[in-house]
């Protein structure tokens, strides 16, 4: 609001330093140099109340609002091709997903009037003013009636006339224009504050009086100064009063007074356009696969799960919106492992290890990738670990006894050179004689002295089937021609 000082100030100013009085004419005024003008009409600050809006959980409907500019225009791009607004506020929605919308403002200033022709006269009587074909783009920064018609209230209506196009000559009248802005009853003692935007070539009509006095300038051929052009002025107006009539039927008249309103304006007035992010938040719905092996667990519904099944869990998203997690959790079964414990010789060889499923991995004393060393482990009983992973990420283990034997001839140095393999024995057994012992004789018993077969001996390289033992110890006793024996522990496998 301006004080009543600063009114007055600028109606002195305006009106007082070119008086030229005289017995017989009006009182004529020229423009001032030292026009004293209003402070501006906003600072120069473009903000939004939140650059960044949240809209509730889920989207609807909500409200953008702009300060700190003297015009606003609201956009879905940010060359403003797409306008959807041109107030302050803009309403949004409903919306369902983030959206970006863009504010472009204005920032202006009372820094310039436009200089009119002189006071001549009142008029009393119905709405006049005066329009014009702008020269250049300005913004129009407000308005004041000439308090030399009394300092009764102000009323003032701003016309866009369509297709530049000026109004008809009276009596001809027209209604093809847009209101840019009308103030009935206004403040007697304030500057009207606005923010037009003016483009060269519109022509704009300006209407005003003080209650129902018009400030009348003289007839004939009339200029009013806008940025530094010397612009004509015509009159227009309307057959009602603007106190509780907008503009319509409008005409005008060439060569005669104009009713004067003057209108401050800025040609420095700045743009700036900002982008508006709407966060959109939603309900998260979200399912997780979760398989686990069977012995673990898993965290769902508040607690550790160990069965397969649909679990549900209810959580809140960073902006307060629900978040549905559900969790498929599935048990996979552990391989089923086989290892069977094994009996072999100190001078047996190496043993290959069997395992099932194969392709796991043999852990323990003298194993080497799925051998078995006897000889290197020494006499005595020893744990083997075989662990298997299976396709599902799934693990399993089983340990199997290897005992290794001292299978050597009880009587080794009576039967120097024979030589009884393999041993342990599947299928069946060899005996291989040396040279000097063209004969032989062998008995085959189990551990509980049974004979189980007898055999005679009489090539260099003999053979016992065993296939049909079960599998254990057996005691191999042999007999040369000259009467030597030997006796040999036999492992059946």
């Amino acid at each position: 609001m301006k004080t009543l000082l600063l009114t007055f100030g600028l109606c002195v100013a305006a009106l007082g330093a070119y008086a030229q009085n005289s017995s017989d004419d009006p009182v004529f005024y020229n423009p001032s140099t030292d026009l004293v003008l209003p402070a501006p009409i906003v600072a120069p600050i473009r903000a939004l109340d939140n650059m960044n809006p949240i809209m509730p959980c889920g989207g609807g409907t909500d409200t953008l609002v702009g300060t700190g500019s003297c015009d606003y225009v609201w956009s879905t791009d940010s060359l403003a091709t797409n306008i959807i607004g041109s107030t302050d506020s803009l309403v949004i929605g409903p919306l369902t997903s983030d959206s970006t919308f863009y504010l472009t403002t204005l920032d202006a200033y009372k820094d310039s009037m436009a200089v009119l022709p002189a006071y001549g006269s009142t008029y009393t009587g119905n709405t006049r003013g005066y329009y014009f074909t702008a020269p250049v783009d300005f913004v129009m920064t407000g308005f004041w009636v000439p308090a030399d018609v009394g300092m009764t209230s102000q009323n003032v209506e701003v016309l866009l006339f369509d297709n530049q196009t000026p109004p008809p000559a009276y009596s001809l009248s027209t209604n093809a224009f847009t209101s840019l802005g009308y103030w009935s009853n206004y403040d007697p003692n304030d500057t009207i504050d606005v923010c037009i935007p003016v483009y060269a070539g519109d022509v704009i009509g300006i209407y005003g009086n003080r209650g129902n006095n018009n400030s009348y300038s003289a007839g004939g051929t009339l200029y009013a100064e806008i940025a530094g052009v010397s612009t004509p002025v015509f009159r227009t107006g309307m057959q009602f009063d603007l106190v509780t009539e907008q503009m319509h039927d409008v005409w005008s008249e060439a060569g005669s007074s104009i009713s004067r309103v003057e209108m401050f304006y800025d040609m420095e007035y700045d743009t700036n356009t900002t982008a508006i992010n709407v966060i959109v938040p939603m309900p998260e719905f979200v399912t997780n696969t979760v398989g686990i092996c069977a012995g673990d667990s898993a965290f769902a519904e508040g607690a550790y799960q160990t069965s397969a099944g649909m679990y549900y869990d209810t959580l809140q998203t960073i902006y307060g919106c629900d978040s549905i997690v559900t969790t498929d959790l599935s048990v996979n079964a552990l391989p089923i492992m086989s290892f069977s414990s094994d009996t072999t010789c100190l001078q047996g060889g190496l043993l290959t290890l069997t395992g099932t499923p194969a392709g796991g991995l043999y852990t323990g004393t003298a194993v080497s990738g799925n051998q078995f060393d006897p000889s290197n482990a020494g006499v005595g009983s020893f744990t083997i670990n075989y662990a298997y992973t299976g396709g599902s990420g799934c693990s399993n283990d089983v340990d199997a006894t290897i005992v290794v034997d001292e299978c050597a001839s009880i009587d080794e140095l009576n039967l120097l050179g024979v030589r009884v393999y393999p041993n342990p024995v599947v299928d069946e057994l060899m005996i291989a004689l040396p040279e000097n012992m063209k004969i032989a004789s062998a008995v085959l018993y189990d551990l509980n002295g049974s004979i189980i077969g007898t055999y005679v001996l009489s090539n260099a390289s003999n053979t016992i089937s065993v296939n049909a033992l079960s599998e254990g110890v057996y005691l191999l006793e042999l007999q040369s021609a000259s009467g030597l024996k030997g006796t040999y522990r036999i492992v059946k496998k």
